[in-house]
Formats: structure tokens, sequence, C-alpha cells
């Protein structure tokens, strides 16, 4: 919807993105057009006047001097009239007017930023300069993202003209010239492999096309490439229900006959009466006339007078013997096992079968090295996994004798699993939706699964080893884990660790620690410190290049936010000092960081000391008066290396990692400290019991 203003119809800024310091070209030219339309674009490139149009006079006798001069002034005054005098009272008014648009079209952490400004073209001029000025790197991207450009056949030829098009804009609109002719050329080499024929044939025309006038051609082609193929798709469809047509009839046809067969008429022979008589049915096991062999009832194993088929014999075997190779290779009898060649679940533990009922005497297991085990009962046991669901196992038998419990692949496999067996891992998907995994253990797939007790609630559950809890907190030092389970914040039986972790040796980095500082904060927010960090200059899955850290002095709590550009950090802060302070009901003080571009901002500096905040900066090449937050980043990028690692995702996966690397650190406690940041922070300790691996 437009807005009407006196014989005006305005465009409508209701649907416009607010500045969030990404978007500025499109926003600025956007609120550009709006100024112009409502004629108070001046305002963005006009001082207010502060004194009236110079005055000249003359001392000179001359008449004809005195004339000269006159002329001048008088063209200087009527240039002065034209250009320069301006209302002071409209001045004021407009500047109103444009500043409203321009602060009420920001962000909230931009809008805190440019409040103080009272001027519009001063507010015009930062952002300007900051966000759209003469950049050889935005030109050099733009130009790139241009030429590498390149159609595929598995999208519309149409929505990537359009693609092409934005692209072409983008290079104009950095004041760079390219004629049409150019424009086409480029998208005639950048066509997909199925129209490299079409492509062939506007190369060896002798007429120059425009890009309009190739757009024009793209377009009729590949309406008349869809035109083609769905008339072949239509021509193979009824050559399909032809086929499907004989078959049936054919079938029809058989039934008619009481499927005698092709040759079944000329299968006859005669008597010496000269009349035909059909060849008698004998069966094979009983020896009697009138049915096959097949339909017999007294074959072995079947009822007498209830047919069965014979599928159900087959699965009835198949159910009590399993090949089982690996049953005596397990060496805790608590996990559980995903057995490839195994066609039943087994299960060791009778408390953990539900529904349980004994089974007949002499069912056996028959195991892969020709030993027996046999079957004392069956049942359903329920398995709760590490990822938070669970896996419900019908018809489990009950083996005590085997070494551990088994779970047969093949019936996953037919209840909708999907097994995943890659780099000593084992993953359990349904749908798409992940449902499990598991590691490899001696040549054997052991599951994650928590120890259940069939007596106990559904709630209750045990870890005997804080090795779990190492994976699930994104593998901190054991030292952190004991202090948890101290502090009854995580349930562990046992906490001892088997040796050094691998993935924690390969993701850690080697420095020396610096000395301690001995003055520490007594209250939050009274410091805070500052910095910024990257991954090996990989973007995130969200288009993210750096994170910047928040961390504060006395409780250590942490706050993290990803950026795209390094001049957002300034941004993020007033965010992190606006949620921090509304909800602590306290004001930060000081705020120290180093001395890189995102911290020296003018923005940043004008905004601490608007707020009271003192700015403390580090020495140059001194990091270590930074310490708190250079030691802060090097955790959180170790222990995001070790999460990246262990789940083997890929390096865009970095953000997602960092964040909850930070998640998990303000839930553990400080070595200086009794309490997590956590608990500082919010004033109640944390839950850990949903953290999973």
């Amino acid at each position: 919807m437009s807005i009407k203003t006196s014989n005006k119809i305005l465009p409508d800024l209701s649907k416009l993105e607010p500045l969030d310091g990404t978007n500025y070209r499109r926003w600025s030219q956007k609120l550009l057009i709006f100024f112009e339309q409502l004629e108070v674009d001046y305002i963005l490139t006009t001082d207010l006047p502060t004194s009236d149009p110079p005055t000249t006079t003359s001392t000179s006798s001359d008449p004809e001097s005195s004339r000269i001069i006159y002329g001048a002034v008088l063209a200087v005054t009527e240039q002065v009239k034209k250009d320069q005098v301006i209302d002071p009272e409209k001045y004021a008014k407009d500047n109103k007017t444009v500043r409203a648009h321009l602060l009420n079209h920001m962000s909230d952490p931009m809008f805190d930023l440019f409040i103080i400004q009272k001027s519009a073209k001063d507010i015009w001029s930062t952002l300007e300069s900051r966000y759209g000025g003469d950049d050889a790197g935005r030109k050099k991207y733009v130009v790139g993202k241009w030429l590498q450009f390149q159609m595929t056949d598995d999208k519309p030829v149409v929505e990537q003209i359009h693609e092409y098009e934005n692209l072409v804009a983008n290079v104009l609109s950095e004041g760079m010239k390219m004629c049409e002719i150019l424009q086409a050329n480029v998208l005639l080499e950048k066509f997909p492999p199925s129209w490299n024929d079409y492509r062939n044939h506007l190369k060896h025309k002798k007429k120059d096309l425009k890009l309009q006038e190739l757009i024009s051609h793209m377009r009729t082609e590949e309406a008349n490439r869809l035109k083609d193929k769905l008339a072949s798709q239509n021509l193979n469809s009824v050559n399909a229900n032809l086929v499907e047509s004989s078959f049936v009839n054919r079938d029809r046809t058989k039934q008619e006959k009481g499927h005698k067969g092709k040759n079944s008429e000329k299968r006859q022979f005669k008597t010496t009466g000269g009349q035909i008589k059909k060849k008698k049915l004998v069966c094979y096991v009983c020896r009697k006339e009138g049915h096959k062999s097949y339909q017999c009832n007294q074959r072995k194993g079947r009822p007498s007078q209830k047919p069965t088929p014979q599928a159900n014999l087959a699965e009835q075997d198949s159910e009590i013997i399993a090949a089982i190779v690996e049953a005596n290779l397990i060496e805790n009898k608590t996990d559980w096992i995903l057995d490839t060649g195994a066609s039943r679940h087994f299960c060791t533990n009778r408390e953990l079968l539900h529904d349980y009922e004994d089974t007949a005497d002499g069912e056996c297991v028959f195991m892969g090295n020709s030993a027996t085990a046999g079957v004392i009962g069956k049942g359903k046991v329920i398995l709760k996994l590490t990822s938070g669901k669970t896996l419900s196992l019908s018809n489990v038998l009950y083996v005590p004798s085997l070494r551990g419990n088994l779970v047969s692949a093949s019936l996953l496999n037919r209840a909708g699993l999907k097994i995943v067996l890659e780099d000593d891992k084992v993953f359990l998907t349904k749908n798409g939706d992940f449902v499990d995994k598991g590691y490899l253990s001696n040549g054997l797939f052991v599951l994650n699964t928590i120890s259940m007790n069939a007596n106990a609630s559904s709630s209750a559950y045990l870890i005997e080893s804080a090795n779990l809890w190492h994976g699930r907190l994104g593998h901190v030092n054991f030292a952190s884990i004991r202090k948890l389970k101290d502090l009854r914040l995580i349930n562990t039986s046992k906490t001892h660790e088997t040796g050094k972790c691998p993935l924690c040796i390969e993701s850690k980095f080697h420095k020396k620690p610096f000395k301690p500082v001995e003055y520490r904060t007594t209250e939050l927010l009274e410091l805070i410190h500052s910095d910024l960090a990257d991954f090996r200059t990989t973007a995130s899955r969200g288009g993210k290049n750096y994170y910047v850290s928040f961390v504060d002095d006395y409780s250590r709590f942490t706050k993290i936010y990803l950026i795209k550009t390094k001049n957002e950090a300034v941004s993020m802060f007033v965010k992190f000092k606006v949620e921090s302070e509304n909800q602590l009901g306290k004001r930060i003080k000081r705020l120290r960081s180093n001395r890189g571009g995102e911290y020296s901002d003018k923005t940043l500096k004008e905004f601490c000391e608007t707020n009271g905040i003192i700015h403390e900066f580090t020495a140059p090449y001194s990091p270590q008066q930074n310490g708190i937050a250079e030691r802060k980043n090097r955790t959180l990028k170790e222990m995001m290396n070790a999460m990246l690692l262990s789940s083997s995702l890929s390096d865009n996966m970095w953000g997602e990692a960092v964040l909850s690397a930070c998640f998990i650190l303000n839930r553990i406690p400080h070595k200086r400290l009794d309490k997590t940041p956590y608990e500082l922070w919010k004033g109640h300790a944390p839950n850990l019991s949903y953290l999973k691996v």
C-alpha cells in the first residue's frame, strides 16, 4: 500500500528491511527515492546556512568599473538565491522528517548508535563513509561473483537469467562500465552443457546480440524445449499404456483357460477308444491322485488339513537360528552390539525384558563358531539412546549364556531404519531424521545407549564413566567434570578417565600461560573483556566470517555473536549492553579490548562517552593485557575443533560448534570459582541432564 501526500503517491516503506549494517546499499537507495519524492533530499547534502548571502561594496569612482562590479554582484546574488538560500525554519522541519525516517528504519543496535546525532546529514555521511564508500574490495567481489557465475541444467533457464542480470546490475552500480554486447557474450559462455549446440549456433551468427536480445532468444528456446519434452513424455506414456494393456489381455486369456499354458491343449493323449483324456496329477509325497506335492497335508512339519504358506516355515526357523559370530568377543555385557549376522535381538539381562514369557524347551541359538546357547525366554526391551530417543525392540530372546546384548541389523532395516557405516562409526536414521550413532570397539559396533533398569522409573539412568560426559561437555578437562560431580550437577558413578583423549590432543593449541592477575572485580558488569576471532577464514553455514566475545570479569560468563564483517562488532556490543543491563539491573563500567580497527571506531568511542563507559585499550603487541578474552577464545576454539573432529562435520559448521562450546563453558565451574558462571549470572544452578553426544 502506498502513501498519498497532497497529489503525490509515495512508496510504501513498511516492508523496508531495517538497516543492520549488511544491507546498506539497497536500504539507502530506497530511502533516497522516498526523500526525492518528498523533496527533502537536499537535507542529506546541505548544511543549514549560518549567514546571509555575501554583499559587495565598491569604492571605485570609475563608472565603468562600477558597472562591471555591480554586474558581477548581481550574477553572484542570483546564483546564491538559486542554490544557497534556504529557509531555516523549513530546513529544521525537513531535517526532523529525514532524521525520523532514517532512525525508524534502523535495527535496534543501529538505532542506539545514531540516536545521539541530531543532524540527518551527519547520520547519512557517517553511514555512507562506513558502509557505502568506494570500496575496492567490494568491486573485486562483485566482479568475481559475475565471472564465476555458471548456468546448470537442474534449474530453469529463466530463473538463472534473472540471477545473471542481478550480478550485472551489481557491477554497474559500482561505477564500472560494460557494454551490452560484452554482457551478452559473457552470458553466452555461461550456457549449461545441454545448450552447447545452441551456443555454437549463436556464435556463428554475423550480428552481435545485445543482452536483452540474447535473453529473448533464450526464453523462446527454453519454451520450445519444454514443449518438445512434454510431447515426448506423452508419447512414452501412450506406449507404456499399450504395453501394459497387452500384458493385461494376455493374463485374462490365461485365466479364462484355467492357466493351461501355451501348449496345454497339445499335452493330451488319446486312449484306444479315440477319446481325449487329461493327464492325472499324482502327489510324490502320499502317492495319491488329485493334488500336487506342495499341496499335500502329509508333508513334514505341516498340520493336518491346515495348509500353511511355506514362507512361514522358513521364517520360523530363521527366528531361532542366528549366525552370531561376534558374541564371544564382547567384553562389556551391558553394551548393545549391532550385529549384521544376527536374525534376532538377544539380551543377557532378565531385568531389561518387559512382557516376559518363557519359551519352549530345546530352543537354542547357533553361533558362527558352531557353538550353541539355550534360549530361556523372550520379551520386549526399550533402549534409551543418548540422542534422547528410545528404541523399542520386540521379541527379544533372553539368552543368559551370551557375553553381550545383540541388536539385529536386518530387523532394524526391516523396520525402516537406515544404517550407515563410516569412519569407524555407525549412524542410524529413519526418514532422514537422526536416531542414534555408535562407535567401533574391538572390531564391534557399539550403540550409544543409556543403561536402563526395568524396575526403576523411566527417568532413572546411570553413567558408568566420565568419558561420556567428557564428550557431552565439549571435551573439557576432567578436573571440571569432577567439580561438576561435587556440585551434584551431573550424575556419574565413576569419574575415572581412560588416558588422554586423542581428539583433545589433536585440537589443542600450545602456549604457556601468562602470570595471573592479582586484582579481581567484585560485582557483575564491572569489567567486560572483548575480542574478535575467526576460523581459518572459513565462512559458516550462515555466511558469518567472525565471532566477537564479551566476557564478564567477575563471573566469567561469556556471550558471543557471529558476525559477517568486523565493523558489526560495535553493534553487537550495543546489543550485549542493552540485554545484560536490562537482565541484571546493573550498568557496564569498563570495556577492555585490543586496538583493532573494530574497537577504534569513532561511533564506539562516542557511545562509550555518552553512556559513561571507560574504554581501556591494551598496549600494542601485548595480548596478555587482554588475557581473559584471549584465553577464552583459545578455549572456545579448542572445544570447537574437538567437537568438529569427533562428529566428522565440515568446517563450515564452526559457527554452531563455537556457540555450543560457549553454552557449555558457561555451565562449567571456573577453577577459581566455587560456582558456575551461569549460576553467578542467572542466580540459579544450571541443568545439564539434556546434554547428549
